[in-house]
C-alpha cells in the first residue's frame, strides 16, 4: 500500500490523502484501512459497476491547437457512489494510451489542444471508477491536428536594463504536443537576428546597446517551430581591456610581435594603422613593427559604440 497527497479537479478543489493498494481482485468484497487496532476506513464493493457513454469527441471531431478540446461523457452509478474519471489519449488508434486528465465525474473536461499529438486515427479512453469497479469506453476515431511547440522564456523578465559589458543569464523551456519536453539543439536563442546559443539555459555576453529583442525558438520532431520573445535595454559603456599582454623585451632586429588581447565587449582595436576585431575571447594578434634600438611605444585605441579607451604599451629592446 502507498500513500500520497494531492487535490481533486472539482469546482471546489480540496486536498486529500490518496491511499492506493494492490490487491487480488478475485473474490474481494471489501477493504479495511487500519492504524494500530483502529479501523480508519472500511469500503465494501458495490454490487453494480458504473455505466458510461462517451458523447464527445465523435468521428467528425477535428482538434486544433487554438483553444481547447471538449471531452464529454455521461456516467452513472446505480449504487450512488462517488465516481472518479480518467481520460487517456491514443494517437495510434488505441494500441497505447497517455493519461491526460483525472478528476471527478463532472461529465465534461476542456483540455488544451497541445495534449493531442497529430493523428488521423486519434482516440480517447474514458474510465469511471467507484473504488472497486471500473468501466472503460473508447471513443470513435477522430482527427487531431497537433500544435507547434509551446515556448516560455523564464529569464530575463521584461522590462530589464543591463550594461553592455554585463553577462545576461537566459533560461526557458519548450514542450511539443503530447507534453514532451524539448531540449538541447532543438532550442535556439537569438539576439535580434544573431544566433547566440542552444539549450534551456545559457549566459549571453556582448549584446549590442539599445533595445534588443531576445527570442527562444523551438523546433519539434516534425519540423514545426514555436517561439517566445522578450525585450532588454542595453546601455553603452566604454570597452575595457580584460586581457592585454605583450613580450617583456624585444630584439633590435624584431619585425613582428605578438599581442594577446581580450575586450570586455565586442570592439575594434587600432594599433597604428592596423585594426583588429576583438571581443570577450582571448585573441593573439601579430603586429608589424620597425626594428630599432629605442624602446617600442604602441598607442592602442579600443573603440566600441562611440566610446574609446586608450592605452600606451612600452616595450624595451635589447
Amino acid at each position: 500500500m502507498t500513500v500520497t497527497t494531492g487535490h481533486a479537479d472539482l469546482p471546489n478543489a480540496f486536498p486529500f490523502v490518496f491511499v492506493r493498494g494492490d490487491l487480488p481482485a478475485a473474490g474481494l468484497q471489501g477493504v479495511e484501512i487500519m492504524r494500530g487496532g483502529t479501523v480508519l476506513r472500511k469500503i465494501m464493493r458495490s454490487p453494480h459497476a458504473p455505466k458510461l457513454e462517451i458523447l464527445a469527441p465523435t468521428r467528425h471531431t477535428k482538434t486544433s491547437c487554438h483553444g481547447t478540446v471538449s471531452v464529454r461523457w455521461r456516467g452513472t452509478d446505480a449504487d450512488g457512489g462517488l465516481l472518479r474519471a480518467k481520460v487517456d489519449y491514443s494517437g495510434d488508434g488505441g494500441r497505447s494510451f497517455t493519461p491526460i486528465f483525472i478528476g471527478g465525474n463532472t461529465g465534461h473536461a476542456r483540455l488544451p489542444g497541445s495534449y493531442f499529438t497529430p493523428s488521423g486515427k486519434a482516440r480517447i479512453r474514458i474510465r469511471l471508477n467507484d473504488g472497486f469497479n471500473e468501466t472503460a469506453r473508447l471513443s470513435k476515431r477522430f482527427h487531431a491536428a497537433g500544435c507547434p511547440p509551446t515556448v516560455t522564456i523564464l529569464s530575463p523578465r521584461q522590462p530589464l536594463k543591463i550594461r553592455a559589458d554585463a553577462t545576461l543569464y537566459l533560461s526557458g523551456q519548450a514542450f511539443q504536443d503530447g507534453l514532451r519536453r524539448l531540449t538541447g539543439k532543438r532550442l535556439r536563442w537569438y539576439a535580434g537576428r544573431r544566433f547566440i546559443g542552444n539549450g534551456e539555459a545559457l549566459s549571453a555576453t556582448g549584446l549590442p546597446p539599445g533595445r534588443t529583442r531576445l527570442r527562444l525558438v523551438a523546433k519539434d520532431h516534425r519540423g514545426r517551430l514555436g517561439s517566445a520573445a522578450t525585450i532588454v535595454r542595453v546601455t553603452r559603456v566604454a570597452p575595457l581591456f580584460v586581457k592585454l599582454r605583450g613580450p617583456s623585451k624585444l630584439s633590435k632586429r624584431t619585425h613582428r610581435l605578438k599581442l594577446v588581447v581580450e575586450s570586455s565587449i565586442p570592439a575594434t582595436l587600432q594599433v597604428g594603422r592596423a585594426k583588429f576585431n576583438v571581443r570577450r575571447r582571448t585573441r593573439t594578434l601579430k603586429i608589424r613593427i620597425k626594428p630599432g634600438g629605442k624602446p617600442l611605444v604602441l598607442h592602442l585605441r579600443l573603440k566600441a559604440y562611440g566610446k574609446t579607451t586608450k592605452h600606451t604599451l612600452r616595450i624595451p629592446r635589447r
